[in-house]
């Protein structure tokens, strides 16, 4: 018995095209957090070191003398170096409620299944031109990466709650209708991978989608890590 006509050689492109798309698959929100990101530690520290030139300042502004400013800058100083966090400072991580841990936060492992299974698809509908074989298996991973986006949108309309009146309010939007474009472009893209009259199209509606995809990713990183 062969599921979905798939034979042992397709079996095996099949699970290479997923293991690529799976390294692939994180290089949008990747980037973005690279990007965008900063470290927390660097934070505080910054947030210090302002904290310590507003107080120097204010010193020297009320300070009636030059000999008064040099009689408090040790204390200053002091006052600089308590200021850095340090590891000790900083309590160990708590692990939330399973509940919440699973639930509250879907969205953000879910999105991660339909970037790969989607360049997985291309990758085998690219690979399947003048090999029919393998349009099957293309088909399937398309069926994965539209059930996948769905259940992307439908977790990140919940925690979408969490953005209303937040500065991100915005960027959290335009991401919700990249992610609803690059659903139906999903399901488009299966519809017309699974009619015979119209699939010698469906690797160019493929290329398309598959950058819909990464532009969507690449917000969804920004919107998760950026501060």
């Amino acid at each position: 018995m062969r599921p979905f006509g798939l034979t042992t050689s397709r079996l095996a492109a099949l699970s290479a095209c997923l293991a690529l798309a799976t390294l692939a698959g994180g290089a949008p929100s990747a980037l973005a957090h690279k990007r965008h990101s900063v470290a927390p530690a660097e934070a505080s520290r910054a947030s210090a070191d302002s904290a310590v030139v507003l107080r120097d300042s204010t010193i020297a502004r009320n300070a009636d003398s030059a000999a008064a400013r040099f009689a408090v800058s040790p204390a200053v100083d002091s006052f600089r170096v308590a200021a850095l966090p340090t590891s000790d400072d900083e309590p160990p991580f708590r692990m939330p409620p399973m509940r919440e841990a699973l639930f509250e936060h879907a969205h953000n492992a879910i999105v991660h299944f339909p970037i790969a299974f989607t360049l997985a698809a291309l990758g085998l509908t690219l690979f399947a031109r003048g090999r029919p074989g393998f349009g099957s298996a293309a088909r399937l991973l398309l069926w994965l990466a539209a059930l996948g986006a769905t259940a992307a949108f439908f977790s990140g309309r919940i925690q979408e709650q969490n953005f209303e009146g937040e500065p991100k309010e915005w960027l959290v939007e335009l991401h919700e209708k990249l992610g609803i474009a690059t659903a139906l472009g999903l399901w488009t893209w299966l519809a017309i991978a699974s009619w015979e009259r119209s699939r010698r199209f469906a690797w160019l509606l493929g290329l398309i989608v598959a950058v819909l995809v990464g532009i969507t990713a690449f917000y969804g990183g920004v919107v998760a890590h950026a501060h």
